[in-house]
């Protein structure tokens, strides 16, 4: 008979993971925000762009 075994996670590593997870997608969304504002300026005319 085989037995199971479980491994119980704290509440605060679960908060910790949340709290990793939500600063990588911040990471990701400011750089790709960055990437667009930096292609903006570039494609568009200087008085287009203020």
């Amino acid at each position: 008979m085989p037995l199971k075994h479980t491994r119980e996670v704290s509440d605060e590593k679960i908060k910790e993971l949340i709290e990793a997870e939500d600063a990588c997608i911040f990471l990701l969304l400011g750089s790709c925000l960055l990437l667009g504002l930096i292609i903006q300026f570039e494609l568009l005319d200087e008085p287009v762009a203020h």
